[in-house]
């Protein structure tokens, strides 16, 4: 999980593109000043919640795997709320359709399938959360910004077969 600094920093990144057209729209419909900068900040505070919500869960997903405690209703409650947050950090983050749609090959229909699909979540989280393109505004590096965009996109892709398949979670770890 990132720290507190580089989540702030990333909202700095993302945040105000989104925001401009948000706000540009509110300012048209004679919204206030405070009502807007209230906006601005709730915006931020979902930004951070929702990042900090895939981050977390991803992580406890895998502990939990490893532990052999996880269970089919635990993995889909999982994966849908890592699939809720992706999908809403993509509409937040607003750079269009950046993203290329990556083929997951995952066979989730033996143990070692789903520990390592849970494990490609992790590694795909991780790296959308590291992903430089997070850390500085002033530059826009659209190779950057496409692999984000494109994490982000296999991170729901794969967060949604995983909840298909989490009803054989369980028979699938027997021997």
């Amino acid at each position: 999980m990132i720290g507190f600094r580089m989540m702030a920093m990333m909202m700095l990144v993302w945040l105000p593109q989104f925001m401009e057209g948000a706000i540009a729209a509110q300012a048209s419909q004679g919204l206030s000043r405070i009502e807007r900068n209230r906006e601005k900040e709730y915006l931020r505070q979902q930004f951070a919640r929702h990042f900090k919500l895939i981050q977390v869960t991803s992580q406890q997903l895998i502990r939990e795997h490893e532990e052999g405690t996880m269970t089919g209703a635990r993995l889909s409650k999982g994966v849908r709320d890592i699939n809720k947050s992706a999908r809403t950090l993509r509409t937040m983050i607003g750079l269009g359709e950046l993203a290329n749609d990556e083929q997951l090959k995952t066979d989730l229909t033996t143990a070692a399938g789903f520990d390592e699909a849970l494990r490609l979540l992790g590694r795909l989280t991780r790296d959308f959360a590291r992903n430089p393109v997070h850390q500085n505004s002033r530059i826009l590096d659209t190779d950057l910004a496409t692999r984000a965009q494109t994490d982000l996109l296999s991170i729901i892709n794969l967060s949604k077969l995983i909840g298909q398949q989490s009803g054989i979670y369980g028979r699938s770890q027997m021997p």
